[in-house]
C-alpha cells in the first residue's frame, strides 16, 4: 500500500477533541448533528475521524474569533479569499456559472467550455496532432506539450485545449482524432474508450473552486502570464499526491483488495481485510469523504454509479458497498475516476489524465476572470523565525 496524505490520516477521538478544543461528549454531539463524520476504529468501541473534516470545522468555529485566527488557516480549506461567478458548491455538487454540473452532462464536455469561458458555443478550432514527449504518466507530458505550446504563436483556447488532448492520442489513431468533431471525443479516441462517459467525466472534473491547481493558475493569471503559462502553474500543482494524482493511492488500494481475492477471498471479505490493516495503521481508505459534502461528493457518486452500470464494474461496485457497510464516508471525484476507468478496463493513467484535460476549462476560465480583475495576488507572510539581528 502507497503512503496515504493528510487528508485521509484518520485520527482519534482524543486527537479530534484536542484539535476542536471540546470534550468527546462534544464531539459525539458533532457526529450526531451531521457536522462530522466518524469511522470504524480497531475495535467496536473505538471511533476514528478524518483529520481535514475535523480542521474544517475548527475553522469555521473560529471564524467569529477575529481576523487573524481566520486569515492564519484561510490558505488551508478555509474562508473564500477570492470572489468569482464562475463555480459553487451545493448538496447537489459543483455550479458552474450558476448551471449544476450535472445538468451540463448531457451538453457534453465542449458546451461546459463554452459556458465556463462565457461564449455562446465553443468556436470550431484546427489543432495540429503532435505526439507528446515519451513518459510514463500523463501530467508531466501534458506539461511538455504546454510548454511547447507556449514558444509558438499565441492561439485561442478552444485551439490549445484540443491541442493538448491531441497530444496524447497514439499514431494509430491520430487521422481519426484530428477530425473527432469535440474534445472528449479525441480524449476518448486516446484513451480507446466509449464518448459518453469520458464526456461526463471531464464535465465532473472542469472546476471545483479554489482548489491549490486553481489558485496556481489564477496567480499566474494574476501577473499577465500567457495561457501556456498558466496552465503549466495548474499541471505542476495538479501533480501532487494530494491533488491531481491523487487516483494513485485509489489505484493502490483496489490492487491490493483484488491481490487479497486471489487468495480465495471474495471482494467483501478482500476489501475487510485491505480496511482492517489500514486502521491498525492509523489510516483511512483513501479518496472517501470530502469536506465540501458532508452528505457525499455528488461527483464521486455519479461516477461510481456510471461504474457500476458496466459490464466490469461489480467489482468496484463490492467494494463501494463493503467500504459503506464499514462506515466510511461515500468516494469523492478521485475514487469515482478510478471506479469508472477500472470498470472501462482503461490504464491507469486514465484518471489523472482525465483529470487533467477536464480542469484544464477551469483554469481557462479563472485566467480570464483574474485578468478581468486587474490586480496582483500577492499574500503577506507573517514572520515567526529566529529574532532578527
Amino acid at each position: 500500500m502507497k503512503p496515504q496524505n493528510a487528508h485521509s490520516k484518520a485520527i482519534s477521538a482524543t486527537e479530534a477533541a484536542r484539535i476542536l478544543g471540546v470534550r468527546r461528549t462534544t464531539l459525539y454531539t458533532y457526529v450526531s448533528r451531521g457536522w462530522l463524520q466518524s469511522l470504524p476504529g480497531r475495535n467496536r468501541r473505538e471511533r476514528r475521524y478524518l483529520r481535514s473534516e475535523v480542521e474544517a470545522l475548527r475553522d469555521r468555529a473560529e471564524a467569529g474569533k477575529g481576523h487573524k485566527a481566520v486569515a492564519t488557516r484561510a490558505i488551508g480549506w478555509g474562508h473564500p479569499v477570492i470572489d468569482t461567478a464562475i463555480s459553487a458548491f451545493t448538496p447537489d455538487g459543483p455550479a458552474y456559472r450558476g448551471v449544476l454540473a450535472r445538468d451540463l452532462i448531457p451538453r457534453g464536455f465542449d458546451a461546459t467550455c463554452a459556458h465556463l469561458w462565457g461564449l455562446p458555443a465553443l468556436p470550431r478550432a484546427h489543432a495540429p496532432w503532435q505526439p507528446a514527449p515519451a513518459h510514463p504518466t500523463p501530467i508531466p507530458r501534458l506539461a511538455a506539450v504546454v510548454a511547447q505550446v507556449g514558444l509558438e504563436p499565441p492561439t485561442s483556447p478552444a485551439a490549445f485545449l484540443r491541442r493538448c488532448a491531441l497530444s496524447l492520442v497514439p499514431p494509430d489513431r491520430a487521422r481519426a482524432a484530428t477530425t473527432s468533431p469535440t474534445i472528449a471525443g479525441i480524449v476518448a479516441l486516446a484513451l480507446d474508450a466509449p464518448v459518453e462517459p469520458i464526456d461526463a467525466a471531464l464535465v465532473w472534473c472542469a472546476d471545483h473552486g479554489l482548489n491549490a491547481s486553481t489558485f496556481a493558475a489564477r496567480v499566474a493569471a494574476s501577473t499577465g502570464a500567457a495561457l501556456p503559462a498558466v496552465v503549466g502553474a495548474g499541471l505542476a500543482a495538479l501533480s501532487g499526491p494530494g491533488h491531481g494524482t491523487a487516483s494513485v493511492a485509489v489505484q493502490a488500494f483496489l490492487h491490493d483488495v483484488a491481490t487479497e481475492c486471489t487468495d480465495g477471498w471474495g471482494p467483501e471479505l478482500a476489501t475487510r481485510e485491505v480496511v482492517s490493516r489500514l486502521h491498525a495503521a492509523g489510516l483511512a481508505p483513501p479518496s472517501l469523504g470530502h469536506p465540501l459534502y458532508p452528505g457525499g461528493d455528488p461527483r464521486g457518486t455519479d461516477l461510481l454509479a456510471r461504474a457500476r452500470a458496466l459490464a466490469g464494474g461489480r467489482f468496484v461496485g463490492v467494494v463501494a458497498d463493503t467500504l459503506a457497510s464499514l462506515g466510511s464516508p461515500p468516494p469523492d471525484l478521485d475514487f469515482g475516476l478510478v471506479a469508472l476507468c477500472r470498470a472501462l478496463t482503461l490504464p491507469d493513467h486514465a484518471p489523472p489524465t482525465l483529470f487533467a484535460i477536464g480542469r484544464m476549462a477551469g483554469w481557462i476560465a479563472h485566467m480570464h476572470e483574474e485578468r478581468s480583475r486587474g490586480q496582483l495576488i500577492r499574500p503577506r507572510s507573517r514572520y515567526i523565525g529566529p529574532p532578527i539581528r
